[in-house]
């Protein structure tokens, strides 16, 4: 079948629809529009330009997110077969954990941006400036606060995942 008989048989099916329910129950937003006319398109764009944000704090939080959010389909494509019926109810507990680490960490990904925002004021201080060395010090604890936070967020979210890819479909 070619991919334009295949999509015609989607679209056929409805398979394009704004909200498709899943299996789980939650409803699943489709941006007619693909991936790269997405927010995350625009985000992609921002990460590749020469402004100091996002970066990569940001782009961690967002790799983060998107693996959360693969558990979360693992679990849709899981609820509701008659083979994982023992384990439905803990895929849909972890769905929900994945869920929300998965928001966690595009809310970090934000939170980086703006922790960043004041160690790239302080890097434009004068190198003799006498508060410059302290300004730094205060400016990079900040800007690390996300970054931690991202790595243990996405340590939970690897839990999560690697109890669904034992458990689920």
């Amino acid at each position: 079948m070619t991919e334009k008989a295949a999509m015609k048989t989607l679209d056929a099916q409805g398979a394009h629809d704004a909200e498709t329910p899943d299996k789980c129950g939650e409803a699943a937003r489709v941006n007619e529009n693909g991936v790269a006319a997405s927010r995350i398109g625009a985000f992609c764009a921002a990460l590749g330009s020469s402004a100091p944000s996002p970066g990569g704090g940001g782009a961690c939080a967002l790799a983060g997110a998107l693996g959360a959010n693969l558990g979360m389909m693992v679990a849709n494509l899981t609820c509701g077969k008659e083979r994982y019926r023992a384990v439905e109810d803990e895929v849909r507990a972890l769905r929900a954990q994945a869920g929300s680490l998965g928001e966690r960490l595009l809310a970090l990904a934000d939170e980086d941006a703006r922790a960043f925002a004041p160690l790239a004021r302080a890097y434009k201080m004068p190198k003799d400036d006498p508060a410059r060395a302290d300004v730094m010090q205060a400016a990079l604890e900040v800007a690390c606060e996300p970054a931690i936070a991202t790595m243990e967020a996405s340590g939970d979210a690897l839990d999560v995942l690697e109890h669904l890819g034992a458990i689920g479909s």
